[in-house]
């Protein structure tokens, strides 16, 4: 299937809106009661980065997810590399041993990249399933795992939206709107983009403010900025096929950075784990210094894994055509 650039490009977006998120609650405190407009600026960005997951997962649904041994393979070795990499330098800078890092599918270091990997060895069946069952019957499906997710798990409080569950749920949704198009969507997508998007920031921002200033409820607050909100999920949609329509929309050079999206989420995200970025150099509470920080910490993982794959490519390569090999001799 040819490349959609705009999706492409659209995928830097989303994980810069990532990096946002996680390293807002490094440049500012959380749970502060401060200024009231630097709070609405701070839960208004807020409120857009937690876009990023629910798009990326339905970009992967909407586009499908077929187990390939050797993607799978390259993107173990990738996180491997990682783990080793800021495993030794906590021991040798920090004076200490994530062993955990060493784990990248098994531990909960990086919970997205964990999920996906899951989806891929699973995809087999679930799309073999999907193949099987008609339209009625796929409805329901949805109907319980949306009530599940963004009912049940969102009115309980149920974390902040991490694991299989729900990047299993997006996915389908994805592909179900890839099968079963819905006119509005499609037809409208800016305007529904518009709509939601709105509808999400301004609730979640004035409901995030009032938590904090009137109750202090730091917990309210990262439920409503949590994947599990369903303006969330409704928003991503919208977004999506926002790009997807606008194939113009091609930003020179940011799609090249695409393919080295999912390696910068690794290392950003191990590099936090490690508390390589300390808090108290860049704890700023400052709007503009937090969006000029995440886009250099984007920029700098994404330099640094194009390296990687340069320097490493024929060792990577090479590894995985042995474990390749390997695994099919054995299976056959």
């Amino acid at each position: 299937m040819e490349r959609n650039l705009s999706v492409e490009s659209l995928r830097v977006i989303l994980m810069f809106l990532i990096v946002i998120l996680h390293l807002s609650a490094r440049v500012f405190t959380l749970e502060s009661q401060g200024d009231t407009w630097q709070l609405i600026q701070l839960h208004a960005l807020r409120s857009i980065g937690i876009l990023g997951v629910s798009t990326f997962s339905f970009i992967s649904g909407y586009y499908g997810v077929k187990f390939n041994l050797q993607k799978f393979l390259r993107y173990e070795f990738m996180a491997l590399f990682w783990g080793i990499f800021f495993c030794v330098l906590g021991i040798l800078v920090l004076g200490k041993f994530n062993y955990r890092m060493l784990f990248p599918l098994a531990s909960d270091e990086l919970w997205y990249f964990s999920g996906y990997m899951v989806l891929m060895i699973l995809s087999p069946l679930i799309n073999l399933g999907l193949k099987q069952i008609s339209k009625q019957q796929f409805v329901i499906i949805i109907i319980v795992l949306l009530t599940v997710v963004y009912g049940a798990q969102f009115l309980l409080r149920y974390g902040v939206g991490r694991g299989l569950l729900i990047i299993l749920t997006i996915y389908l949704l994805g592909q179900y709107m890839r099968r079963y198009p819905i006119a509005i969507f499609d037809d409208k997508p800016i305007r529904m983009t518009l709509f939601f998007l709105t509808l999400h920031v301004t609730t979640t921002t004035v409901l995030s403010v009032y938590l904090l200033n009137k109750f202090n409820s730091l917990g309210g607050v990262i439920l409503m900025q949590s994947n599990h909100n369903p303006l969330v999920i409704l928003s991503a949609i919208g977004l999506f096929f926002s790009f997807k329509k606008m194939e113009v929309f091609r930003l020179p050079y940011v799609y090249r950075l695409a393919p080295y999206m999912f390696g910068t989420y690794v290392i950003h995200a191990l590099a936090l784990q490690l508390n390589v970025i300390q808090e108290w150099r860049i704890h700023r509470e400052n709007i503009l210094f937090l969006i000029c920080v995440s886009l250099l910490v984007l920029l700098v993982c994404a330099i640094i894994e194009f390296l990687r794959v340069k320097l490493f490519q024929k060792l990577e390569m090479n590894l995985v055509g042995r474990f390749e090999r390997m695994i099919n001799k054995w299976w056959c």
